[in-house]
């Protein structure tokens, strides 16, 4: 079986792509994201057009932290955009209801949410 990605496609590239996909999927802006991997919006604003990628290796650690919100939470409601969107936005008494999408803004917070989502019914 041949792969699908080819190896001109580096994993900054890679893992870049995703996040944009990432942030796309979860109703995120530029400015949430950047703030969500420590990056300013204009620098999302490069990677979102292509015109560069995440190379800093705290960036990237980050990164995959939002990626793996993101493919829990799809695991979790089916691939629904709108419920992964509500969920991101909405008051969550497990995490004494502050909103998903501000706990992602700091390391302890990105965490939190990877562990409560990868315990989910539905996630394996």
């Amino acid at each position: 079986m041949k792969s699908t990605i080819t190896s001109d496609v580096g994993d900054e590239r890679l893992v870049t792509r995703s996040l944009m996909g990432a942030r796309e999927a979860l109703g995120l802006t530029l400015a949430q994201t950047g703030a969500i991997i420590g990056v300013s919006e204009s620098t999302m604003k490069r990677y979102s057009l292509g015109n560069a990628v995440i190379s800093a290796p705290k960036v990237m650690e980050l990164a995959l932290g939002l990626i793996r919100i993101y493919q829990a939470l799809f695991a979790v409601v089916g691939g629904d955009l709108a419920q992964m969107r509500h969920w991101m936005t909405t008051p969550n008494r497990h995490f004494r209801n502050g909103q998903p999408d501000e706990l992602a803004q700091t390391y302890q917070g990105l965490a939190e949410l990877n562990v409560y989502l990868d315990a989910m019914p539905g996630r394996h």
